[in-house]
């Protein structure tokens, strides 16, 4: 079901209510707007109901022409309106079309991206939802801290236990980094992160704003079927094996909840919006600064768009992995361990993010690689030793790297 079948649904409901409920809120009736209905025949109804002060049904059919009479035999009478109230009918409606008019509002920028329609998807970001009282705040803090202790993981799990354990995994609302200099192995890790979730039943966006969404699926099948993404993207080497071993892997990529998205050198704005108009429980980002910014005031929007992506993942519900460029400041030093100082364009990334992980070479021209949680706001940091499985080009924990 469509979320306009949804909404038309519950409207349907709400008017049935209205009409055939004698003990119904008054109030409830005169404070909603017609307006407030999406479907035109709906409004009509509601603006009979509202000019009544006693609802006399006979006397509203007879006031209907023939097509809204028809409607009402055909669509309001046999609604089921047994299951809800027409004050929570009324607040699902309110919660979905604020979700439809942001769902509209990110198609409008991605279709023409420009200055007014992400105005208009601002407004309707924007739009105030009902607050949580005081006491409704503190009933779901002290349920998570108890449902955490019975043993419930507070946020995605990647699939590496050290970091999760360190982290509590991609957290709602929570902006995680992951940095490492080219060809080191970022977007494996992020990809084996990615499928992990996926393949445990949970639902991934994977936005790839550099590679093309070919080269990432055939990284991707590659890893399913233990051949190299180069062989896959080439073909002609492929036996059938292969290809029938690449149709069962493509075919558990689509039955999964793994969704990817190629915006390629995409204004950030738009990367925004497909986020916004996305339903899933963790969003990658691959990678920040291959997204287009101005580049007169480049520094100042790649803050204005990590505040953004983070403030969207905190609305959503969903936990945050944004890849980003490691700077040359680590290669010159002896030691080759990153720093904070060297991500690019750092101020505004290192004050925006919860956690920032590194993953490099210990030792220059090293195959071996190691995961630095360098900075975790929420807790203790950490180094953890990675393997390597070439056969997949995935990454797996082997300990800490330390003690």
């Amino acid at each position: 079901m469509t979320l306009h079948d949804e909404i038309t649904r519950m409207e349907k409901i709400a008017v049935a209510l209205a009409i055939q409920c004698r003990d119904i809120d008054g109030e409830l009736i005169t404070a909603t707007p017609p307006e407030f209905f999406y479907v035109h025949n709906h409004q009509i109804l509601w603006r009979e109901i509202q000019a009544r002060e006693i609802m006399d049904l006979p006397e509203l059919l007879m006031s209907l022409d023939k097509n809204l009479r028809d409607y009402y035999y055909n669509n309001i009478l046999d609604a089921d309106t047994t299951w809800c109230t027409l004050g929570s009918a009324l607040a699902f409606i309110r919660e979905k079309r604020r979700e439809l008019d942001i769902r509209t509002a990110a198609e409008m920028i991605i279709q023409s991206p420009g200055a007014e329609t992400y105005a208009g998807f601002q407004r309707a970001v924007e739009t105030p939802a009902e607050k949580k009282g005081a006491k409704q705040i503190l009933r779901d803090f002290i349920t998570g801290v108890f449902a955490r202790r019975a043993g419930e993981f507070s946020g995605v799990e990647t699939g590496f236990p050290i970091w999760d354990d360190h982290t509590c995994g991609l957290v709602h609302g929570r902006l995680n980094i992951l940095s490492a200099r080219p060809k080191v192995g970022k977007t494996a890790l992020a990809l084996t992160w990615a499928w992990d979730i996926a393949r445990r039943g949970g639902r991934v966006l994977y936005i790839t704003t550099e590679m093309s969404a070919n080269e990432i699926l055939s990284r991707l099948c590659g890893s399913l079927m233990g051949v190299s993404s180069n062989r896959i993207l080439k073909a002609s080497n492929l036996t059938d094996d292969q290809c029938r071993e690449l149709t069962d892997a493509v075919g558990r990529i689509a039955m999964s909840g793994f969704r990817l998205v190629e915006m390629i050198g995409a204004p950030w704005k738009n990367v925004v919006a497909e986020i916004f108009s996305a339903d899933t429980d963790a969003v990658v980002i691959d990678q920040l600064q291959a997204m287009r910014f101005d580049t007169r005031r480049r520094v100042f929007d790649i803050g204005d768009a990590t505040k953004e992506i983070r403030a969207v993942a905190a609305k959503k519900g969903c936990g945050l992995l944004l890849l980003c460029q490691l700077g040359r400041g680590a290669d010159a030093r002896e030691s080759c361990r990153p720093m904070l100082s060297d991500l690019r364009d750092s101020g505004e990334i290192e004050q925006d993010a919860d956690t920032v992980t590194f993953i490099y070479r210990p030792h220059r021209n090293s195959a071996d690689r190691n995961l630095m949680l360098a900075a975790n706001r929420h807790g203790p940091t950490c180094e953890i030793k990675l393997g390597f499985n070439p056969a997949k080009a995935t990454f797996y924990e082997e300990g800490y790297a330390h003690g």
